[in-house]
């Protein structure tokens, strides 16, 4: 026989069986997405190669035309290199002559003063001959005088006559040098010419090769139209079949989340009225029953078994597999290439060196022709100054040969000592004719010297320069390169793209296996459809009879800092918004939605499109209708309000913001009872958003109305609020009367109050944890909370602007010994920001280990080896246990160099204070308002969240803030998760803050609550709550699922 507890285990089924075929499709969904990325990579390289084809194909005329060009100048450039080469040898020819000429006119010169030195010390004797000779020699005495006086004068003259030689010599030898260098290389760049044009093939054969390669190409360009359109076609059906698997992971795993936590509540207030029996039986708890009955079955009508989504049809499959195979054809085309281009190319690089020779030919040629000008002048120069010497010399020749004939004229007077004198007469004359035939000779060198410049001056060299223009093959060798890179980058593509083919044909298989499975479990949940009908159709038989009335009442340590839901910033406001007020949709016993004020939705494929529909006859607690134009009224609250983020996926927001014109935003009322929502992009957690209470619709006041499950009555601020079952409320009135919140700031009355028995629900401070554990074991539930705590550094003040700074401070605290010291059992050792609890947990995070080393360390590279200079106020609120936090974070700094002031405040003014960034340093926490993980980091770590939206780190990175919108638009779960991950790395090494701790929620509930369960978001919500009693007054113990741990 069928029961709610089957029913409970078959919907725990079926959400498994959803988390695995969801798991599956969202494996497959990246698989389908890569094979996405794949093929239009392949689009684009196949495209970048079709620009090559059309290149080529408009191209080839231009080439073949340079390439005719290029031919004629080849051999216009070799006529030239000819002629160059026999003016070169000419001037080889000169400068040998002139060489020779120069050596001949040294020769003689040298003898010339040899001679001239001899008639010196000639005459030296003659003049003592004559002395000897007495009367006889006197005429004699003057003549050798005179002789020694123009010989020597001589000898002086062609002293100077060797250094003009000395000059032409010097620049002929590097002239004449630099002339056989240049002949010879001229000669070897002209053979090489000339060898190179002899065996290059022709114009017409180069050209025939180009063309082959056009032809060839063409045919691959065929091929790329028929590929370019089957690709085009085929991404958009994967891209289908992506919408497809990702419509119903969202479907199935929004129905699931659905029925499984109604299922949950639904055994809970079953188990309530059921153990009512032989008690006085609460006809409002009930009414609920009814209520979630009915809520259960209208899901399960809803649930739309389906067919399997197939994730690669075979007919797309093997248009796969074609594409894959026309691939392989182009790549081998290109490939077939590579010889012909490659030959054409190394016939562009011979004729590429051979320019850069023939450059060299008429670079050094322009240098020869200004050298030779040099050259020139310097001869002349040279040889002008020799002629005026020869001149002179010339004359000396004269004046000693009349010398001469004078001494011969006394030698024949003299008559005593003629035979003294006349030995040495006749050696000078013979000195004298050796001397005239040396001069003689060096006459007729420096007229040839004459004559080589005069040959020198009749040749013409030109100094133009021969342009070769080479063809641009470069293009054409650039094109097909990268063609060919893309086609080895295809290849690999195509691998992969086989691969991914085989994988997904292989999920198809698996998939049907899996959602054969998925439909047993579902047709398993659908079966109990008669036996919820049969239960709802029961009629009460158990009169109830009205006593006194149900309070029930739970402590809270401070209180709320509004009461408004689009206003609420902080968890105890939360802990009574909940209780009053109820948005579009509502969370279940975990982080799961359910339905709340919109009963019936349906979804775009694409995710951004919502038609809600909204219940009938809703009411506010005072009975007022509900308008659906009231439910536009909360959104907008809402992007109003602090919370903003949560609702700015909606189209239009961001401009709505800043014009705060309603008709920009894309909230659109349809008719009484329906309104639609478009988004900017598919955001996961949308609905998780309106379950947060901070769009509801209430109606403001001191005191505002809501929809919710409870009326607020009065707030007697620092001690109580009281609240009132609400009468109107759409599932049935709560089975509690009164609702009461007492402001318990000293833990001692909270602790007083339990025992007295006056709390149903407490909510212990760090003082009295250990002792309700140990004197109320069976009553402590135990419970993750969705939270962080951090030491806040306000990221924009010097010093902690300062990365190292903060990175230094986050080493320097002890956190495993910060949590055990001081939080006993009450929290876990913080790592990053998210919570264990959650799937986005990353377990390899090694977080900021205990280093006071590595914190001077930083601090030194920061540039304060003395540690940081100031004081600092460290701000946190005024309770017990927050100032024995602050002070042992205090000890822990000043170890390191970084002296804080501890400065407690009340509680709502250290909220303001830091929601206004006046401070440097706070204690502060933040508990998840939905358990995505976008609100963790959206919230905390983007700019647009500074201050009351919960960014009070006031920490600012442009790359993280990109990161965080990507991160929102993404779909696919597996995805979401390893993207978030990253972005956690990247907020870790940041340091806006030393993440300390994840808390464990602490509640101790009384003997004879009932329905009760703690909440991952650190919610207590009274609406299924009964307090039972005996007919005796006495509490009756009784089993409670709250007591485990809440799945989130």
């Amino acid at each position: 026989m069928a029961s709610i507890k089957e029913y409970l285990n078959e919907t725990a089924n079926f959400n498994r069986r959803v988390e695995i075929i969801t798991e599956f499709l969202n494996n497959s969904s990246i698989q389908l997405k890569e094979l996405i990325s794949l093929l239009e990579k392949l689009f684009d390289a196949l495209k970048r190669s079709n620009n090559l084809i059309n290149f080529l194909k408009n191209y080839s005329q231009t080439f073949e035309t340079q390439m005719v060009k290029m031919g004629e100048e080849l051999t216009t450039i070799k006529e030239k290199i000819i002629a160059y080469q026999t003016q070169l040898s000419f001037i080889e020819q000169i400068t040998k002559q002139t060489r020779s000429s120069t050596d001949a006119i040294e020769e003689n010169a040298h003898k010339f003063i040899k001679l001239a030195r001899m008639i010196t010390y000639l005459a030296e004797n003659i003049e003592v001959k004559a002395y000897q000779a007495r009367d006889e020699g006197k005429g004699l005495a003057v003549i050798a005088r005179e002789t020694y006086k123009v010989a020597k004068s001589s000898e002086l003259l062609f002293r100077h006559f060797d250094e003009l030689l000395e000059v032409i010599r010097k620049n002929v030898e590097p002239f004449s040098s630099e002339i056989d260098a240049t002949i010879k290389d001229a000669s070897a760049s002209s053979k090489d010419l000339i060898d190179f044009l002899s065996s290059l093939k022709s114009v017409s054969e180069s050209i025939e090769l180009l063309k082959k390669f056009i032809r060839s190409i063409e045919k691959g360009s065929e091929i790329f139209s028929e590929v370019e359109t089957k690709i085009n076609e085929r991404v958009k059906n994967i891209q289908k079949q992506l919408g497809d698997a990702l419509y119903t992971v969202d479907e199935i795993s929004i129905k699931s989340s659905e029925i499984t936590n109604l299922s949950q509540i639904l055994y809970e207030i079953y188990n309530i009225v059921n153990f009512q029996q032989n008690i006085n039986k609460n006809p409002y708890v009930s009414k609920q029953l009814k209520y979630l009955l009915s809520e259960n079955l209208r899901i399960l009508k809803k649930i739309n078994i389906g067919t399997s989504p197939s994730l690669l049809p075979q007919e797309l499959l093997t248009e796969l597999h074609y594409i894959i195979n026309q691939v392989n054809k182009l790549y081998e085309l290109i490939l077939n290439n590579t010889g012909e281009v490659e030959n054409l190319n190394s016939i562009m690089n011979k004729i590429s060196g051979i320019k850069m020779d023939i450059n060299q030919i008429f670079s050094n040629r322009s240098m020869i022709i200004d050298k030779i000008a040099d050259f020139k002048k310097l001869l002349k120069e040279q040889l002008l100054i020799i002629e005026n010497l020869i001149e002179v010399g010339s004359k000396i020749i004269a004046k000693l040969k009349t010398l001469a004939v004078f001494s011969k004229l006394e030698k024949s007077h003299s008559i005593q000592y003629k035979e003294l004198i006349a030995p040495i007469i006749t050696e000078f004359n013979q000195l004298l004719i050796r001397m005239t035939s040396s001069f003689n000779a060096l006459e007729s060198g420096v007229a040839e010297l004459k004559t080589t410049l005069s040959r020198l001056d009749a040749l013409y060299l030109q100094k133009d320069f021969v342009h070769l223009t080479l063809p641009d093959f470069s293009r054409i060798k650039i094109f097909y390169d990268d063609t060919l890179r893309v086609f080895e980058t295809c290849f690999l593509n195509i691998k992969n793209l086989k691969g991914l083919i085989n994988n997904l044909d292989k999920d198809n298989f698996l998939l049907k296996q899996h959602w054969n499975v998925y439909e047993e479990a579902l047709f398993g949940v659908l079966n109990f459809q008669s036996y919820l009908q049969n239960l709802l159709s029961e009629k009460e038989t158990v009169p109830y009879f009205v006593k006194s009335q149900n309070v029930f009442t739970i402590n809270l340590f401070n209180d709320p800092v509004t009461l408004k839901p689009d206003l609420k910033t902080d968890a105890t406001s939360q802990q009574v918004i909940v209780n009053y007020s109820t948005g579009l949709f509502q969370f279940g016993f975990g982080t799961g939605v359910i339905p709340g004020l919109c009963d019936e939705y349906t979804m775009s494929e694409d995710g951004r499109e919502y038609n809600l529909h909204i219940r009938e006859d809703l009411k506010y607690a005072n009975g007022r209708k509900l308008h659906i134009e009231d439910i536009k009224a909360g959104i907008l609250k809402g992007l109003n309000g602090p919370n903003r983020n949560l609702l700015e996926m909606i189209a239009g927001a961001r401009d709505y913001l800043q014009s705060r014109d309603e008709n920009l935003l894309w909230v659109k009322v349809l008719d009484q009872n329906r309104i639609k929502i478009k988004l900017e992009y598919p955001y996961l957690a949308f609905f998780s958003s309106f379950a947060t209470n901070i769009a509801d619709p209430y109606i403001d006041g001191e005191l505002p109305v809501g929809i919710g499950p409870f009326k607020l009555l009065s707030w007697d601020r620092g001690k109580e609020l009281i609240l009132e079952a609400n009468d109107f409320y759409y599932e049935g009135r709560p089975g509690i009367d009164i609702l009461k919140f007492l402001i318990t700031v000293d833990d001692d009355l909270g602790y007083e109050l339990f025992k007295s028995g006056e709390l149903s629900i407490y909510q212990p401070g760090l003082k009295f944890l250990q002792r309700v554990k140990q004197e109320f074991p069976e009553l402590v539930i135990t419970t993750p909370e969705l939270s962080i705590q951090f030491l806040c550094f306000h990221c924009q003040k010097p010093p902690f602007n300062n990365k190292l700074v903060r990175q230094a401070i986050s080493y320097g605290i002890n956190v495993e010994k910060f949590v055990n010291d001081l939080l006993f059992e009450r929290a876990i050792p913080a790592k990053g920001v998210f919570p264990p609890s959650m799937p986005v947990y990353n377990k390899r995070l090694g977080g900021y280990k205990y280093d006071p080393s590595r914190s001077r360390q930083l601090l030194s590279q920061a540039g304060f080896s003395a540690g940081l200079p100031d004081r600092y106020p460290l701000l946190v609120s005024d309770t017990v246990n927050s100032i024995r936090r602050a002070e042992f974070i205090k000890s822990n700094l000043n170890e390191i160099g970084v002296r804080v002031e501890i400065n407690p405040l009340p509680w709502h003014d250290f909220l303001e204070n830091c929601y206004k960034g006046n401070f440097l340093l706070c204690l502060q926490g933040w508990i998840s308002d939905t358990g995505d993980p976008d609100n963790f980091l959206y919230p905390l770590f983007h700019t647009k969240s500074f201050g009351y939206t919960g960014n009070t780190f006031f920490f600012s990175n442009s790359e993280i803030d990109e990161m965080i919108d990507n991160a929102r638009q993404i779909r696919n779960i597996k995805q979401r998760i390893k993207y978030y991950q990253e972005i956690e790395e990247k907020i870790i090494d940041e340091a806006p803050g030393v993440f300390l701790f994840h808390s464990l929620k602490t509640i101790v509930v009384r003997k004879g609550v009932r329905g009760f369960k703690p909440h991952p978001l650190s919610i207590i919500r009274a609406k299924y709550i009964q307090s039972i009693m005996s007919s005796g007054n006495r509490e009756i113990l009784s089993e409670r699922l709250g007591s485990r741990f809440v799945t989130v």
